[in-house]
């Protein structure tokens, strides 16, 4: 059995019985199925980057923050409760399709080139909902989507995710070991400090995030369906 196959295998061994936390997989095949949940996050986008953080350039009156980016490229991994609600996510678009880096933030690259490779994703608005109030359940829950973003990337053969992260975030990048490529110098804007990096996607790293969060096992799932009543089919996650 080839690499793939073996993490495919695990993630579906781990589910079967029913171990550790859950994170969905959202992607062209099943987000209709999901708009309930898509729409929950577009909303909860809207609260932590504009009302929250002061994002007011992505402000709108719907009070939904949903840019050119939230297309048919766009993979979600979504943290549910077991009624379906959203807890939490992050977007990843394949960087040789338009994304953040390349189409807004160009600037901010100023060593090396802008990523642009079918087997480099990009991570953009990846948070947890404010709805999840405890200081532990929250570094846990970021925890558990960097641990799905690692999963998702080992399982699809991608080398790298690229990011415009904020400063406070590259702390946890670097945590993940050797690797990390820092493609400018930190840019300041109007409501921080960021810069562009890219980081590798390797089970050293995975390995790394799950002991540091204190999982136990694989945390990522593909289901046509949401929660209550998700059926796992952990076999399509590389599809």
């Amino acid at each position: 059995m080839d690499k793939i196959g073996n993490i495919l295998l695990t993630l579906y061994w781990a589910h079967k019985q029913g171990a550790g936390t859950v994170i969905y997989l959202v992607d062209r095949r099943n987000r209709d199925a999901f708009e309930t949940q898509l729409e929950e996050m577009y909303r909860q986008r809207h609260r932590v980057y504009v009302d929250k953080r002061g994002w007011k350039a992505l402000a709108r009156p719907d009070g939904r923050e949903i840019d050119q980016f939230d297309n048919a490229e766009a993979v979600y991994l979504m943290k549910l409760a077991e009624n379906g609600s959203v807890e939490g996510a992050v977007r990843l678009i394949p960087t040789n399709k338009p994304h953040l880096m390349r189409d807004v933030f160009a600037h901010v690259v100023t060593s090396g080139a802008i990523p642009n490779d079918e087997k480099i994703y990009e991570m953009t608005r990846c948070y947890v909902s404010e709805a999840v109030t405890d200081k532990r359940e929250r570094t846990m829950a970021a925890g558990e989507l960097l641990a799905a973003q690692l999963e998702y990337g080992l399982a699809k053969g991608l080398t790298d995710y690229s990011v415009v992260s904020d400063m406070y975030f590259l702390p946890i990048m670097l945590a993940l070991g050797d690797g990390v490529n820092k493609l400018g110098e930190p840019y300041e804007y109007g409501e921080g400090t960021c810069m562009a990096l890219t980081f590798p996607i390797n089970e050293i790293g995975l390995k790394m995030c799950r002991r540091g969060r204190g999982l136990s096992g694989p945390v990522l799932v593909y289901s046509p369906t949401p929660p209550p009543g998700a059926i796992f089919e952990n076999d399509k996650i590389a599809a």
